[in-house]
């Protein structure tokens, strides 16, 4: 492809975007078992990757799960039917492998002190809101910001409405997230503003869902799939190395402010995530089987990563090492992550096991 703007839509493949994915998947594990550990700089390190590097990665998920969704209909002729299919493919994931996790998260309902029915409902307000175990809130809120810019495309929403609509959202967000610092004074301010935010949170737990921060990049999805990209190859990385700097930039100042409650969602993740799309979505790779297979390899990890991480913590508490080398732990989680993920690929190809396609389809 000539770097010269708009992508073709009749592409058989967009490698580049299988490759990033799996890329993304590492950062994923990353953010949620430290890589390193034992020393300052180490936690430094743990520090940049986690809660700065690592937050471009569901961001990316999001706008390639609009791109390649919203790519089967048009704007202009909006069809339902791949969007329901769609919804109902990412409602069986999401109950699988709540259903796979089960038993983690009733080993954490166990160690409750406040009652079976409270646990419960505890339990099921997390299924609704949060994500039923911790990287599982990736489809639930995947769900929910399909279903919004879905009703809003049905009714013959404008464009620039349903982004104008996401970015307010996201915004408000931002406030429960890096920006709590600058809502804070409302507590002595505004105690009844403060009150019914508060409120809010015993329900939703985080604006990190699909209303807050999943709508405003399935939009930025949508209007790829829709619009194509419209800037040069060279530019879109430029700006994506430009807003990462600044998105660095904001977070050592929100943190300097000590404004941060979660690191979810910053303001300048917002461009960084546009640029690095528009330029991934311009790339082309040679073609190779190893691409597809990454695709695949990139879903099994996101899912499986913490359930292996348990299971290397208690094997290695079993073999009598109860505080391991945080690289060690990385590096196991990783690679059992992968290697599994493979095996579930390779045993799937098997008409006897072909319903392990359900892990990942």
């Amino acid at each position: 492809m000539h770097d010269s703007g708009i992508i073709c839509t009749d592409r058989q493949n967009y490698n580049a975007v299988d490759l990033t994915k799996f890329l993304c998947s590492i950062l994923v594990v990353i953010i949620h078992v430290p890589p390193l550990g034992g020393t300052q700089r180490a936690d430094a390190i743990n520090y940049f990757l986690q809660n700065y590097l690592g937050r471009i990665a569901v961001p990316f998920f999001f706008v390639m799960a609009g791109f390649f969704l919203f790519r089967k209909t048009s704007q202009a002729e909006f069809d339902l039917k791949p969007i329901k299919k769609y919804l109902l493919r990412t409602l069986r994931l999401y109950l699988i492998w709540t259903a796979v996790y089960l038993p983690l998260s009733l080993h954490y309902v166990r160690m409750e002190e406040t009652g079976v029915v409270s646990v419960t409902l505890h339990y099921l307000r997390n299924v609704l809101f949060v994500g039923s175990y911790v990287q599982l809130w990736y489809l639930n809120a995947l769900i929910v910001a399909v279903a919004i810019v879905s009703c809003l495309l049905y009714r013959k929403a404008r464009i620039w409405k349903i982004l104008v609509m996401a970015a307010c959202l996201y915004v408000c967000g931002l406030f429960g997230q890096s920006w709590f610092g600058l809502i804070a004074p409302l507590k002595e301010r505004a105690p009844l503003i403060w009150f019914l935010l508060r409120q809010l949170k015993k329900v939703i737990i985080s604006t990190r869902n699909g209303v807050f921060e999943g709508f405003l990049f399935v939009s930025m999805g949508m209007c790829f799939a829709f619009f194509g990209v419209r800037i040069r190859k060279a530019a879109a990385f430029a700006g994506f190395v430009v807003c990462m700097i600044l998105m660095y930039l904001e977070l050592t100042t929100l943190e300097s402010m000590h404004c941060i409650r979660e690191y979810s969602m910053f303001l300048f993740l917002v461009p960084a995530t546009f640029f690095l799309c528009a330029f991934v979505l311009q790339v082309e790779l040679p073609d190779h089987p190893i691409y597809r297979q990454l695709r695949t390899v990139s879903i099994l990890v996101y899912f499986l990563h913490t359930f292996v991480n348990k299971t290397v913590g208690a094997l290695f508490y079993a073999a009598g090492i109860p505080h391991p080398a945080a690289f060690a732990s990385f590096a196991l989680t990783l690679l059992l992550s992968v290697a599994i993920a493979l095996a579930i690929i390779r045993l799937s190809d098997h008409p006897k096991y072909a319903w392990l396609k359900q892990l990942y389809h």
